[in-house]
């Protein structure tokens, strides 16, 4: 039976003593204590500095183990060296749930990619809790359990301490089915630091885990050329491909072609994430043409069709009909169509449309809004004296006129710079006005 010993804060690292009562007035003997990782030593009822313990840490190069195990909490202190690159850990929970963190640099991470359900996180800086949910034993909640610690002789060693565990609802990412092999990747760029302590919680009676903790740079990183920038949406569609290099850490894929949750890079450390968009790429499994990226994972695959539809807003009036165009727009883009009946018309293209065209696109202006364009209108007198309107003509120049009362007038005017202080009625005429 392990010995008990009482601290006087809530932490090893943040106490000045160890006693072996409750009411912490009998000093612990003069020794090495440790809880998990941090170990101190106590020398006349008063605790020195951590230090690294003898026998903690092993290297990278045998940081793997196979379950089962009891229930505890389990530390591998892992030692990286200098080399540089990401660190990849493929961490199974083999059907019983379990709560895994990582933490390295000072970062706590907590997000681990299954390759059947995708990204599983945690609240920042909380273990996350994967698993299948019909082995859930009661987790969340308080749990007292042993600590242990992974060795040179690449086994798990009971510390002789215990550990108080919180579990909130918002730790629980359990799944209907397993998770399978999760994957977590932690960027290591610079040679220093070199230690990554992972910490596993198995909170049940019958528990099990599998663990492989790769060296910065060993895991599989493939690069994947002959891809091009992000689009917006599905409108990618078209663009060229261009000569980006992608690297993937696959989680479905083969190195070749992407896999559903994949991870994806910009540069070969894996420190910088591709940025959420969409892409086009010819390395999309069959039959798909892109790939959508969210925090760095690959979320969703789509194809793309000979065409793309918009719902386009007529400039002069608000209409709103469905065009095609054979390559992409961008939302805001000022286009004209080719139906004789909407000639010199200008459109905005307001949104995708899955609806059947009436039309389809002709030309398209960059660079120019709806407001940069004239209209011929149409204007009312509805008051009861001398209306007096403000207009911009087609140059752009700012005029006034006036309209007897009862009366209208015709006036070629820019969109919506038609304005009076009176009551006048203004309707749209015609797209083009007469010459």
């Amino acid at each position: 039976m392990p010995s008990t010993y009482y601290i006087n804060g809530p932490t090893l690292s943040s106490s000045t003593a160890v006693f072996t009562d409750a009411i912490m007035t009998t000093c612990a003997p003069d020794g090495y204590y440790a809880d998990g990782p941090i170990v101190r030593q106590q020398v006349g009822c008063v605790l020195l500095a951590e230090q690294e313990c003898p026998f903690c840490g092993v290297d990278c190069a045998d940081a793997s183990f196979e379950g089962p195990v009891n229930q505890g909490v389990y530390y591998m202190s892992v030692n990286l060296g200098a080399t540089v690159g990401p660190v990849i850990i493929s961490f199974d929970p083999l059907d019983y749930p379990n709560g895994i963190e990582a933490t390295f640099d000072s970062t706590v991470y907590n997000t681990v990619v299954s390759p059947l359900f995708g990204p599983l996180s945690a609240p920042a800086g909380l273990p996350v809790f994967v698993g299948l949910d019909t082995e859930d034993c009661g987790i969340v909640g308080t749990h007292t359990l042993e600590e242990y610690e992974f060795r040179s002789d690449l086994s798990f060693h009971d510390l002789g301490t215990t550990d108080v565990v919180n579990v909130a609802i918002s730790q629980m990412n359990l799944t209907w089915a397993s998770p399978g092999v999760c994957v977590m990747v932690i960027p290591k760029p610079n040679a220093t630091p070199t230690t990554l302590l992972v910490k596993v919680i198995s909170p049940c009676d019958l528990d099990s885990f599998d663990i492989t903790i790769s060296c910065p740079g060993d895991g599989e990183v493939f690069p994947i050329a002959g891809n091009g920038e992000g689009g917006p949406g599905e409108l990618i569609c078209g663009y060229p491909a261009g000569d980006l290099t992608y690297y993937v850490i696959p989680v479905n894929g083969d190195g070749i072609t992407f896999g559903l949750y994949d991870f994806v890079y910009l540069d070969s450390g894996c420190t910088t994430p591709l940025p959420d968009n969409y892409y086009l790429s010819s390395n999309c499994p069959a039959p798909f043409s892109w790939f959508r990226i969210e925090n760095g994972i690959i979320v969703e695959f789509g194809e793309c069709g000979d065409a793309f539809n918009y719902i386009a807003v007529r400039c002069a009036d608000g209409l709103e009909i469905v065009v095609t165009s054979t390559f992409p727009l961008t939302l805001g883009d000022i286009v004209s169509v080719t139906d004789p009946a909407y000639a010199g018309c200008k459109f905005t293209i307001d949104s995708i449309s899955t609806n059947t065209p009436v039309t389809a696109v002709d030309e398209e202006f960059p660079g120019t809004t709806c407001l940069d364009y004239c209209v011929y209108y149409k204007v009312f007198n509805l008051d009861s004296k001398l209306a007096s309107v403000d207009y911009a003509d087609c140059s752009g120049t700012s005029l006034t006129t006036t309209i007897p009362v009862g009366d209208f007038i015709y006036l070629c005017a820019k969109v919506d710079s038609v304005t009076s202080r009176d009551n006048i009625s203004t309707e749209f005429e015609s797209c083009q006005c007469p010459e």
